[in-house]
């Protein structure tokens, strides 16, 4: 629950943002939506915007920060901390929360750590590619690593389960009560507050047991460990807290903690560097999977839930850069879960806690697998690794305002990051190249304009399917722009949000995708109108569009929205009588439907709306025709024909769809989508040809 001064730093921030984001993502700052793509969604100001901000953003946080009536004593550290030095900042914000923070911590500035005359970091798990010196601003970082007995043996013993594998969401469920009954304590962790709600939700419904958070075992685990019944429930946190022995015998992990903060969330989905954070990601599994094994005789069960962490561990690949006992036991565990009911889990569990011949066996198996297996490098981890020291080089430059510093430090880490797979985070480190090259301009750095356009014409040039950088030709530092790239982010938004979607309904079986299109299919197939426009509507969501529906008098029918620049508005005419003519009425309200459009939804000034009718007449009452002069058409019949290929060629991409933020995947899916005229561009291409007063004959 925020408090009423985070509520009103919150607005106040959200006020000046106001100007300078499109209307339809301001609504989504000040009123967060509910839609799967909306929660996940993620934005940054420019660099050039953010600055332009600056004095009015310092001004209002300055004021509700020291006014006694709205404290939020929890800010005054940071804000101190970065407020002069904004230019040295990103702000990013979403459906609900902003963050402003510098890429990496410049610790080098703060005194309590820089005046420490050693610093000593200690963890089983200290990541790989210069993770550690990106999380603590510090480099060089010597590595003292602990002996181990064998490169093939870790710590205790873990029995995982993938009970989405095979079992419904019911049967889930149920386990879930099942095992939590049989162990006694069990600890959660998830990636976000959200997720431990649900959590919760399903211990005080099917349970009742005492519920221990984050701040209840942190002040002392005394409580949780001495009550036989209880579970301990843990958002965005998988280091420090320890279950050993008896403490704790089963661990419930929901989610992958792919992102656990908008920073995060923006480089993976707005910028495709999720290779950038694999190592992160890697680093806080591993760290999870150990909160309840501490020792060598240690061991526990872990159940893994939800759709994107079942399907990363599934994945071999991403599976083989974990440590090779640990690769053992997850593939051991995949194995079992193939064809296993409910109440093979719960046996499978509790011949695992009371360790018997039965798990002996299992535990052999696993030795086995150990055996034969290695642990492989992350894709690029020579090149981060070397790239981390010169990152850190850059945050000090631009903390300390040495602009020219900062741009030669950012062309130092280009030079270093040749893997293909870090494409993405070249794409950003070629922008923070021109963003610290334009505010050395502002400075008054001779000839820094040329490079800061250069850099990002680069960076635009370099990833076409970001369409986070086009906005960048708008801010009139990058000329030469090919069209087709800006006119293409329509695409990209397009295939962020499929992204989206595939990830809410799965990709690891296809019950619920297979329920939706079918839903999709029934509902286009009927003439009646409701029902035919709900199926409309709900192809739009399918295909990526941001799309909706009023069914209130003279509003018009679905629309499809790419973006805020770019609406099509349909007038659906299903229920045509067979060799009836389309009204004066029908084509005056397919007409009148752009200016509701401009009225009602959130749209850029200068956007594009383009009303379509869909409707199975061929002629027009002469009174109409003059009203379709800008009105498309689309037959009834066309229509239901390419939206039963669309939706054959969606499910066709969804078959390779690995991840959100995988370059490659989206450049393959904007090229099958476009030639299924499914991208906004290449479907309005389709239909320019079909204007109204041309296609429609006249009556009679």
């Amino acid at each position: 629950m925020c408090s009423s001064g985070t509520i009103a730093l919150y607005g106040a921030i959200a006020s000046v943002l106001k100007r300078a984001v499109s209307l339809a993502d301001y609504q989504r700052l000040v009123e967060p939506a509910t839609a799967f793509h909306d929660r996940f969604w993620v934005d940054k100001l420019p660099t050039p915007t953010l600055l332009a901000l600056e004095a009015e953003l310092v001004k209002v946080v300055d004021a509700v920060i020291t006014d006694d009536a709205y404290p939020v004593a929890d800010h005054h550290f940071a804000w101190g901390a970065i407020r002069d030095h904004l230019s040295a900042c990103h702000l990013y914000f979403g459906a609900g929360s902003i963050l402003i923070r510098p890429l990496l911590p410049p610790t080098r500035m703060h005194r309590p750590f820089t005046s420490a005359r050693q610093r000593i970091y200690m963890s089983a798990t200290l990541g790989a590619g210069g993770e550690l010196e990106r999380i603590t601003g510090r480099a060089p970082i010597r590595r003292l690593q602990a002996k181990a007995s064998s490169d093939k043996q870790a710590i205790g013993r873990r029995y995982f389960m993938f009970p989405e594998r095979c079992l419904g969401d019911e049967e889930q469920i149920q386990l879930t009560v099942d095992l939590m009954t049989r162990a006694g304590r069990t600890l959660v962790l998830t990636p976000d507050s959200k997720r431990a709600e649900a959590a919760k939700a399903i211990v005080a419904k099917h349970l009742g047991y005492p519920i221990f958070d984050a701040q209840a075992i942190e002040k002392s685990k005394a409580p949780f460990i001495s009550t036989e019944k209880a579970v301990a429930i843990v958002a965005n946190r998988y280091e420090g807290i320890d279950f050993p022995d008896d403490q704790c015998r089963l661990l419930i992990i929901e989610g992958l903690p792919r992102a656990t903060n908008l920073q995060e969330q923006f480089l993976i989905s707005r910028m495709g560097a999720v290779d950038l954070l694999n190592a992160r990601i890697t680093t806080r599994l591993v760290q999870a999977f150990g909160r309840c094994t501490r020792s060598d005789e240690d061991y526990s069960a872990i159940v893994i839930r939800g759709e994107e962490l079942n399907k990363h561990l599934m994945t071999p690949e991403r599976r083989a850069v974990l440590h090779p006992e640990l690769q053992a036991e997850l593939e051991f565990g995949i194995e079992q879960a193939a064809d296993s009911s409910l109440q093979d889990f719960v046996e499978n569990f509790e011949a695992f806690l009371e360790q018997d011949e039965n798990w002996s066996g299992a535990n052999d198996e696993i030795l086995g697998k150990r055996a034969k297996l290695k642990q492989e490098a992350l894709p690029g981890t020579a090149d981060l690794s070397a790239a981390a020291p010169i990152e850190i080089e850059y945050i000090d430059a631009i903390w300390n305002k040495d602009y020219a510093a900062a741009f030669e430090a950012a062309r130092g880490v280009l030079a270093l990051l040749k893997e293909p797979k870090l494409r993405g985070y070249r794409a950003l480190w070629h922008y923070l190249a021109g963003s610290a090259a334009w505010l050395a301009h502002q400075s008054g750095s001779a000839g820094m304009d040329h490079q800061a356009r250069e850099q990002f014409r680069t960076a635009l040039k370099a990833e076409k399917t970001l369409a986070w950088l086009v906005p960048l030709s708008k801010l009139a530092y990058v000329d030469q722009v090919d069209p087709e790239v800006v006119e293409d982010k329509d695409t990209w938004s397009v295939i962020e949000r499929i992204e989206a979607m595939f990830d809410e309904i799965g990709t690891l079986n296809n019950h619920r995708y297979n329920k939706a299109e079918a839903e999709i299919r029934m509902k286009l197939g009927q003439n009646d109108a409701k029902l035919f426009e709900s199926g409309h509507e709900l192809l739009g969501r399918f295909l990526g569009y941001a799309a909706g529906n009023r069914n209130d008098t003279a509003t018009p029918d679905p629309w499809w929205m790419a973006n805020s620049g770019l609406c099509i508005i349909f007038e659906d005419h299903s229920d045509a009588k067979a060799g009836s003519s389309l009204s004066v009425d029908k084509a005056r309200q397919a007409f009148t439907h752009p200016n509701w459009v401009r009225d009602k939804l959130p749209v850029d000034k200068d956007a594009r709306i383009v009303p379509v009718l869909v409707t199975s007449v061929k002629v027009a009452d002469d009174a109409a025709l003059p009203h379709l002069k800008e009105v498309l058409v689309w037959d009834l019949e066309d229509f239901r024909k390419w939206a039963d290929n669309a939706l054959a060629v969606l499910r066709d991409i969804r078959k390779d769809y690995p991840n959100a933020g995988d370059l490659a995947w989206r450049a393959s899916a904007a090229e099958q989508l476009g030639k299924a005229r499914i991208t906004p561009r290449a479907l309005l291409s389709m239909l320019q040809d079909r204007v109204g007063s041309d296609v429609l004959k006249k009556k009679g």
